[in-house]
């Protein structure tokens, strides 16, 4: 068999790297909407769930410990 020949038998399109861009593009528009809810929610709705205005972007990535 030649190189050409098994080559073009075994070549598969790459799946995984579609998934996962796919992945990482609805996580960012899941932020940006989470973001966006909390932006819109009052100090005293922010503040009894525990979060103030300057941590809604530590909250949204995940990056606030309490």
């Amino acid at each position: 068999m030649s190189f050409a020949k098994a080559n073009l038998i075994t070549t598969q399109a790459p799946v995984a790297y579609d998934d996962s861009l796919f992945d990482i593009v609805k996580g960012y528009f899941e932020k940006r909407r989470a973001a966006r809810h909390l932006q819109a929610m009052s100090d005293r709705e922010l503040s009894d769930i525990g979060i103030s205005r300057t941590e809604i972007h530590k909250a949204v990535s995940g990056d606030l410990y309490r």
